[in-house]
């Protein structure tokens, strides 16, 4: 494995001693960052794996808002770093389909996640209509709460209420 070292354009001009002794102003008080807080060098944790005889670096982020927004920042972003990226380099959305459409597995897992669920209401309701009557509302009420997400999504925003509740 090959070293790389970045360094900053300005790392002549301001370093980790000024950072950590420049003086801070906050409420008419002088501080400074040595005071509040510490500065280490850590590895990152990114793991570049190679692929296909391509060399690959996952890069994650949080973002707040609707899907519509996600996408539009994806694809910006995404767009910026094409020009700017060198000659050899590309970057593009990785595709997340966790979902095994070529194996069966994931089928023997739901129905045995439900013979379970079946088996565990059978003993606690000492009964065999009642646990079939619960297992039979588990795909009604997935209706419900979808059918009420679509019918209600015109009406409320849900975005911008919860972004005026946390700000």
């Amino acid at each position: 494995m090959q070293s790389v070292k970045l360094e900053s354009d300005n790392y002549k001009k301001f370093n980790v001693w000024d950072l950590k002794n420049t003086p801070l102003w906050i409420r008419n008080q002088q501080y400074k960052l040595n005071q509040l807080a510490t500065i280490d060098k850590r590895n990152s944790g990114n793991t570049i794996s190679k692929t296909n005889q391509k060399y690959s670096l996952l890069v994650a982020y949080d973002l707040i808002g609707t899907y519509q927004l996600e996408n539009k920042v994806k694809v910006d972003n995404i767009k910026s770093f094409k020009e700017k990226l060198p000659l050899g380099f590309n970057i593009g959305k990785t595709i997340n389909n966790n979902w095994d459409k070529e194996g069966e597995n994931q089928y023997y897992s739901l129905f045995i996640v439900i013979l379970i669920i079946f088996f565990i209401c059978d003993i606690l309701l000492e009964s065999l209509k009642q646990p079939l009557a619960i297992i039979s509302m588990i795909p009604i009420s997935f209706i419900g709460v979808f059918l009420t997400f679509y019918l209600w999504t015109s009406y409320i925003r849900l975005d911008v209420k919860m972004r005026e509740y946390f700000s």
